[in-house]
């Protein structure tokens, strides 16, 4: 109902001759703009609909002028906001550098955006009841006041979800600072009374006073950060990584090398005092990283993480102690609570799960595999206690699949799924550069382990068939062949992919269409080269992951002047163009005949009702601009001889 109210109020307006921005000003005249992305996409995709409608020589498509409209709320509340330093506010050329290539594949006039510019910068784009609490506290208009509502529903959208963590950030930094002053004047304190030096009593006493006055790195009011905190870090950084580098390795060595020398006492000592520097280190680790993102330096931040990976020797063939998992333990942790400032390192952190993935799977395989031998040979059933308590030997007593078996129980008993899983699910709390960075890493990681796999599967592997239970045999990681228990399996390295249409999946129900379009271009190049791969197990994974993400995106109604299905189901005609599969391009060819069949008619046709069954109905019919993509597979295939 509220959709058919808003549609109703967009056809009752009239933005006939009027300029682009000036409409919007009109258009969000009469009500209030939400704070919920999702709303906000729905009101603007219904304004872009109109403006097209009544001015089409403006814009080729409805989606260009959509685009362009958030992009003016976005110009809008840089040039408007008080909390935005001058010299980092938007220019004309970063305005339209940031259009470029969004106009149905062109550019916008360059008059046409600096006329834009122009007018948002003189005249700020604010709602009535904005200027009504202005007027009534007596503020001129652009003058300092709470924020818009304009304002606030434009940091939503586009991502500055963290505004709230960093206001917190900030406050707890600053109890922080006052803590440490209220510390150090005890202590203080302390000394000039076992001093008794009458004389040092006053000077003591203003040099706190001065320092209890001192604004601490966080505070609103102070660039202390880049003054002090960023030059300071730049020098330390280095010596600060030898450091702990040096402490985390020779904590097992100094243990390795006391073990035949020292008494149990002694021994004991050794490793609590060991466990003591590995924890100090890893702790040093993640605030040295975190302190590098906060900073922007790139360089100390990827060398932090990509050291603290190495630490981990996952996928090294070696043993691991409890100082890796340790690390490894570490390494996630910053996926789940600093995943905001990784950039480019999440590629160690994806490398790292797709192994701890691999481990729990052996270990799952594994410990089914002499459950039924045991159970074969009428023994005891319960082995989880017996699996649990094997004795493992020394590392250069035992072979690869020995060690692989040892690291399996290790992961197994320290990652939980829970842990790992949570990483992917809070990809849509990030903001919108740093949902980008996850991934663009996410699918190089996925590229590397797909690449790794080719010319080791056995001459049956490409004989797939369309059935369900051929098909999910095919993509089991880890065979449940007790003769491949070890070595991994040999079967598509293709966990990276599921957690990519995992991901997609999460951020296309909680992203608007206009910031799922910025990930979506680098997710569909993925799945579309892979689902070309020379492997058909390979392909046949993209293109059902391919069917999944189509009709889930398909659930959302499109209005009749937009094409955002056509650009979303762009990459069928790709695949059936240039695969030289011939399962693959059936099973695409089974995939877009359920589109047709499920989203391609009314609720009244008898295909639909015959097909759909206990589909719900509501989405029935919403297949759009999608036609024209569905229609130039069909056609494709129709000339494949």
């Amino acid at each position: 109902f509220a959709l058919k109210v808003l549609r109703a109020y967009g056809e009752e307006l009239d933005f006939k001759g009027m300029e682009f921005d000036e409409a919007i000003r009109y258009y969000l005249s009469g009500f209030r703009l939400p704070g919920e992305a999702q709303k906000i996409d729905r009101i603007m995709e219904v304004f872009a609909a109109r403006y097209t409608d009544q001015n089409s020589a403006v814009f080729p498509t409805a989606d260009a002028a959509f685009i362009l409209a958030f992009s003016i709320i976005m110009l809008n509340t840089d040039l408007h906001n008080p909390a935005i330093k001058e010299d980092r506010k938007m220019t004309i050329k970063s305005f339209q550098r940031m259009n470029s290539g969004v106009c149905d594949g062109g550019d916008f006039p360059d008059e046409m955006l600096e006329d834009i510019f122009n007018r948002i910068k003189t005249n700020p784009i604010s709602l009535k009841e904005d200027d009504d609490a202005r007027e009534s506290a007596g503020i001129q208009k652009g003058g300092a006041a709470a924020p818009s509502a304009l304002s606030t529903a434009s940091d939503f959208f586009f991502g500055n979800h963290y505004v709230d963590e960093d206001n917190t950030r900030k406050s707890n930094y600053q109890k922080e600072g006052d803590q440490i002053v209220r510390d150090t004047e005890s202590m203080l304190r302390q000394r000039r009374k076992a001093t008794k030096h009458s004389s040092s009593k006053k000077s003591l006493r203003d040099n706190l006073k001065k320092r209890a006055s001192v604004n601490f790195v966080g505070t609103a009011d102070t660039g202390l950060k880049d003054e002090y905190v960023t030059p300071m870090f730049d020098v330390t950084w280095g010596p600060a990584l030898a450091v702990f580098s040096t402490a985390i390795e020779s904590a097992n060595i100094t243990e390795s090398a006391l073990s035949s020398i020292a008494t149990d006492e002694e021994m004991d000592h050794a490793v609590d005092n060991a466990a003591s520097v590995i924890e100090v280190s890893l702790n040093g680790f993640q605030l040295a990283i975190c302190i590098a993102g906060i900073c922007g330096n790139d360089t100390a931040r990827d060398a932090y993480v990509r050291a603290l990976y190495n630490f981990t020797r996952l996928g090294k063939g070696r043993l691991l102690s409890s100082r890796h998992i340790q690390c490894v333990q570490s390494l996630l942790r910053l996926g789940i609570d600093d995943g905001e400032l990784l950039g480019v390192s999440w590629e160690h952190i994806f490398r790292a799960l797709a192994e701890v993935n691999r481990l729990q799977q052996l270990w799952e395989v594994k410990a089914r595999s002499d459950k039924k031998k045991r159970a074969d040979d009428d023994t005891d059933s319960d082995t989880s206690s017996d699996v649990d308590d094997i004795n493992y030997p020394l590392e250069d007593e035992m072979d690869k699949k020995g060690i692989d078996e040892a690291n399996a129980k290790a992961i197994y008993g320290a990652i939980s799924l829970n842990l790992v899983d949570s990483i992917f699910q809070r990809s849509s709390y990030l903001s919108r550069p740093s949902l980008k960075d996850f991934v663009y890493q996410l699918c190089r990681v996925s590229r590397m382990e797909i690449s790794g796999y080719g010319g080791h599967v056995g001459s049956d592997a490409n004989d797939i068939d369309l059935t369900n239970d051929h098909y999910m045999k095919h993509h089991t990681l880890v065979s449940d062949s007790a003769s491949k228990v070890g070595v991994g399996g040999s079967q598509p390295a293709i966990y990276s992919l599921q957690k990519l249409v995992e991901v997609t999946q999460f951020n296309m129900e909680s992203r608007p269409r206009l910031i799922f379009a910025d990930i979506w271009g680098t997710i569909s190049t993925h799945l579309t080269s892979t689902a070309l791969h020379e492997e058909a197990a390979v392909a046949m994974f993209a293109v059902d992951s391919l069917r999944q993400l189509s009709m889930q995106f398909l659930n959302r109604e499109e209005l009749g002047v937009f094409e955002f299905q056509r650009r979303f189901l762009k990459p069928l005609e790709t695949i059936m163009s240039r695969s030289t599969h011939v399962s693959v391009k059936e099973h695409l060819l089974s995939s877009v005949e359920q589109l047709i069949l499920i989203y391609g008619f009314d609720e009244d046709s008898e295909s639909s009702k015959q097909a759909a069954g206990d589909q719900k109905r509501t989405h029935q019919g919403t297949l759009r601009s999608g036609w024209r993509s569905v229609l130039l597979v069909l056609g494709t295939a129709g000339l494949d001889e």
